[in-house]
């Protein structure tokens, strides 16, 4: 699992780094995901070995900001395009 995250880092940017690892290079725990419908936590969690075959998701809670109120928005939108933001 981790070497799919690694992945999605060198191809949509460095900035990734900073939304999956805390400074000290663990899992945010904002980031939550989901593999062939399963919670990976039995299955090793990070360090789980993939095959290809399986279906991955990729979830990141946003944190409450204005007195709790939170917008939805897009983690593809807001964190996969390229450039600064």
């Amino acid at each position: 699992m981790r070497s799919v995250l690694n992945h999605l880092i060198q191809r949509h940017g460095e900035h990734l780094k900073d939304v999956f690892f805390t400074a000290q290079g663990w899992l945010d725990p904002r980031v939550m995901f989901m593999v062939d419908g399963g919670r990976p936590h039995a299955k090793q969690g990070l360090e789980m070995e993939l095959s290809g075959r399986e279906e991955i998701q990729i979830f990141l809670g946003l944190p409450m900001a204005g007195g709790g109120c939170c917008s939805e928005s897009s983690f593809e939108a807001e964190f996969l395009r390229p450039g600064p933001r």
